[in-house]
């Protein structure tokens, strides 16, 4: 579960950089990112 946890969270991280750059983020996006990650893994 952790490594899962672990790989969802660098996953969602990537989506957020992509779209948005890599000047910051808000944890926001990041939990909007989670559902999309989600879907494509299932």
């Amino acid at each position: 579960a952790a490594a899962m946890g672990v790989y969802l969270h660098g996953r969602a991280g990537d989506l957020v950089r992509l779209q948005s750059g890599e000047h910051g983020l808000l944890a926001r996006e990041l939990t909007e990112a989670l559902a999309d990650i989600l879907k494509e893994t299932e």
